[in-house]
């Protein structure tokens, strides 16, 4: 248990810092999306494309991505066959409530990974990372069509998530990676300056986990935070593991699974309800319920499933 409080420590000191500067308006809302932007579109792909060009493909990582997307897509079935049971929330909070069931915080995946297991955990993570950001868009694209309000991501939903696939930092960058890997790597110079920029990727992408925390403000909120937090904690690691043992994917690779399922849901779900007619400020309520929640639960499940 030590040695995973030790891990997340730092994480947990630095969304704390992003929550008090954003705060205290040394650093305010405005100032945090050029951040944000920055830390998605070049320096984490400056991370992923030196980390995988390195590294390759990793062996074995077929089982292990059909236990993440078998995963993923059981869970999702189950929340949409679920649905009759929480008829008290209106359509646009039940997306809420299964975005906070099926995304993941790509930012604090990586870090716990990084601390934990090492630098060559994050080519593997990235490769399964990837595919779980394909599927899990469409079945939130499918969720909003059939629960958001005035149905807005119809095919047009479908349509702007497909564009956003083709141009998703993660998914090229892996891509990218993956080809100076067939390649031979990266050129020196051009592997040290990547290398340098990713660096200061994940510092920053905790800084704004931490900055796009709010405080819930709907009792009826917290409904859709609790079930989430209960798929995203409990039941979510469990599917997972299972079958990732019924596969046959080895301990390694199953410990870089867990490090996407022991996390809360992503920041980015708010700007998808706002989007396409989900329910935002049910959305942030989950997000930064889950968030809170992950602080205590995330070294509890890791403890209990990393350690002997």
């Amino acid at each position: 248990m030590s040695l995973v409080l030790s891990a997340l420590a730092p994480l947990v000191l630095l969304i704390a810092l992003g929550y008090g500067l954003r705060r205290s308006g040394l650093a305010p809302d405005g100032s945090w999306p050029p951040v944000e932007r920055l830390t998605y579109f070049v320096l984490f792909p400056a991370l992923l494309v030196s980390r995988i060009s390195a590294q390759g493909l990793p062996e074995g990582l077929g089982f292990a991505a059909l236990a993440t997307v078998g995963t993923v897509l059981l869970v999702a079935a189950g929340l949409f066959a679920l649905r009759p049971l929480f008829s008290r929330l209106s359509g646009p909070r039940y997306t809420a409530l299964f975005q906070g069931g099926v995304r993941f915080n790509t930012y604090l995946s990586f870090a716990m990974a990084e601390g934990l297991l090492g630098e060559n955990a994050l080519a593997p993570l990235a490769w399964l990372a990837a595919l779980m950001i394909v599927v899990i868009n469409v079945l939130c694209v499918l969720a909003f069509a059939r629960w958001g309000e005035g149905a807005k991501a119809s095919s047009q939903g479908l349509g702007a998530v497909a564009r956003a696939l083709g141009t998703n930092p993660l998914i090229l960058a892996c891509l990218a990676g993956g080809l100076f890997a067939a390649l031979g790597g990266l050129p020196a110079a051009l592997g040290d300056a990547l290398s340098l920029l990713g660096s200061a990727a994940l510092p920053l992408g905790l800084l704004a986990v931490g900055a796009a925390l709010r405080a819930p403000r709907r009792m009826g909120d917290l409904e859709p935070v609790v079930v989430s937090s209960a798929v995203q904690f409990a039941l979510k690691p469990a599917v997972a593991l299972g079958l990732a043992t019924l596969l046959g994917v080895p301990g390694p690779l199953q410990m870089v699974m867990l490090m996407l399922f022991a996390v809360p849901t992503a920041t980015s779900a708010y700007i998808l309800a706002q989007q396409l007619g989900g329910d935002g400020p049910a959305t942030a309520a989950v997000i930064t319920g889950q968030t809170l929640l992950a602080l205590v639960a995330t070294p509890v499940l890791l403890a209990w499933l990393l350690l002997p």
